[in-house]
């Protein structure tokens, strides 16, 4: 788990998180 990614990299992982359609939530990957 990555906790110190940019702004513009966390947004890239939240549309691919939820590209997968994986129950968790986009954010719940960085909470």
């Amino acid at each position: 788990r990555i906790e110190s990614l940019q702004p513009e990299n966390r947004k890239r992982m939240d549309a691919y998180a939820f590209s997968l359609g994986a129950e968790i939530k986009p954010g719940d990957i960085f909470a």
